[in-house]
């Protein structure tokens, strides 16, 4: 599945990615899409997914004359077609309430089922504790778990999307392996950055019903 960059073709966007034109013949949307600028459906061309509200997109020319009742500084995605992107079924966002979430998501690695899409991982909603961490899950492929198995760099266990395993003996000399989840093996600061690392996918999760996040520990 190709990958999705974020564009800001109005004006007010604070996001400034370039992206290639799409032809509008080819590029076909779901039934049920429409533009909240001027109530039009959507069904062929590009469309503009806010990231900051649940459920919000316009069509290019509304884009060009931002709506007055919509913020000037949210960001949006750039979609060529429905198909593109990605639908976490089962999972909810405990920011904005966007189920399901579509795009990226991103689970927290403190909170025990604890979800935000794209939008709310940008924005930060004052609920949650702005220290933890995230694993983002570009796609629901991506949704995996790793059973018994610990991240060397920060403890999450089991360790949630990709993991990554370092092939360099000097790592695992007792035979017990040294892992790091996505989010420290992007830190670059928990590990050497010579050593040969295999990436592993694992086991595909089934959605569990969300909790209440546990913001009573702050770092240290």
């Amino acid at each position: 599945m190709s990958s999705l960059s974020v564009d800001a073709p109005p004006a007010y966007s604070e996001r400034r990615t370039h992206h290639a034109s799409t032809s509008a013949g080819a590029s076909l949307h779901a039934d049920g899409v429409s533009c909240d600028g001027c109530h039009q459906p959507i069904k062929v061309g590009i469309r503009y997914k806010c990231q900051n509200c649940p459920n919000y997109d316009l069509c290019p020319d509304c884009c060009d004359v931002p709506p007055r009742d919509h913020p000037s500084w949210h960001s949006f995605l750039r979609i060529g077609s429905n198909s593109q992107v990605p639908i976490h079924e089962g999972y909810r966002c405990d920011g904005c309430s966007q189920k399901p979430i579509r795009g990226k998501r991103y689970v927290c690695k403190s909170c025990k089922d604890f979800d935000f899409c794209e939008g709310c991982r940008i924005s930060q909603p004052s609920h949650h504790p702005v220290w933890h961490r995230f694993i983002c899950i570009a796609s629901p492929a991506l949704n995996t778990y790793h059973h018994q198995q610990f991240c060397d760099g920060c403890g999450m266990s089991p360790i949630r999307g990709p993991r990554y395993r370092c092939q360099d003996i000097r790592c695992h000399p007792d035979g017990a392996g040294f892992d790091l989840c996505s989010d420290c093996m992007e830190d670059g600061t928990k590990h050497p950055g010579d050593h040969l690392m295999l990436r592993i996918t694992g086991h595909p999760e089934i959605p569990t019903v969300p909790v209440v996040c546990d913001s009573s520990t702050a770092p240290a």
